[in-house]
């Protein structure tokens, strides 16, 4: 009986410093990279995997020079520059996840050209996130996609990107969507 509690009070202060070591650090953006491109791959399967280009300075595609994060449909590709993981990682490792969610949803939405496409890639992104399996997001987590969701808002109003109000509202009901109905929540997500 004592050997078991010493090891299951080891298994414990184990595991307690590991937790410790993960608040204390951000993850790596190759991890965070890794996290939310195969979590999402694994709720769709490899049938519509956009390729995933990430962390050179700009990258020339068939839709012209990139030198942010960008969908291109014509290459069926997402690019990750340098310079949008150093701007995520002021808010945070999962703004990195969030961002690469969301060029992911640009990939797999029906109708890409609609007038609604960024909110419903930021409701989408949410989904992805939240559903990928084994990763959890915690509060501080939300925050950190909430606040990057918030700055690529539209604060002039003039163009179909959403208001920063409206794109974090999006992307805690792809959230809230997934917790709520599963699967079958992501039709919350889609703009008739």
């Amino acid at each position: 009986m004592r050997n078991a509690f010493i090891k299951s009070a080891g298994l414990f202060l184990s595991s307690l410093a590991l937790i410790q070591t993960v608040i204390s650090r951000e993850i790596a953006p190759a991890t965070a990279e890794d996290w939310a491109y195969k979590g999402i791959q694994s709720i769709y399967g490899s049938h519509r995997v956009p390729k995933l280009y990430f962390g050179a300075q700009s990258y020339y595609t068939s839709c012209g020079w990139i030198d942010d994060a960008a969908y291109c449909q014509r290459d069926h590709a997402i690019f990750i520059t340098t310079k949008t993981i150093q701007r995520s990682y002021k808010f945070g490792d999962s703004a990195l996840s969030y961002i690469i969610a969301h060029e992911y949803a640009h990939a797999l939405q029906p109708n890409p050209g609609h007038p609604f496409a960024e909110l419903e890639a930021d409701c989408l992104a949410g989904f992805y996130l939240d559903a990928i399996p084994n990763v959890v997001f915690d509060e501080r987590d939300v925050i950190e996609m909430a606040s990057i969701t918030y700055q690529t808002g539209d604060f002039s109003r003039h163009t179909p990107h959403g208001t920063p109000e409206q794109r974090t509202n999006q992307l805690l009901k792809g959230i809230a969507a997934s917790q709520q109905y599963g699967t079958q929540g992501i039709q919350l997500c889609y703009y008739q």
